[in-house]
């Protein structure tokens, strides 16, 4: 996996992640989205799947230096 690939597949998970739990959750559950920590929540989501992306390279790295 390239380094363009691990960025693109930590925000697409960070995408779903911050569309599922920060918008779609709360409006399931009848609840207001909020804006107080809304930055803070798309940050943490954002460098959680950016650390997901380059996680998953280097194990995929790792693997294939082993093969």
């Amino acid at each position: 996996m390239t380094k363009k690939g691990a960025i693109i597949y930590g925000l697409f998970w960070a995408g779903m992640m911050i569309l599922f739990s920060v918008f779609l959750e709360p409006i399931s559950e009848g609840v207001s989205v909020s804006p107080d920590k809304l930055w803070l929540k798309i940050c943490v989501w954002i460098i959680t799947g950016m650390c997901l992306g380059f996680g998953t390279r280097y194990l995929n790295n790792r693997n294939a230096m082993k093969k």
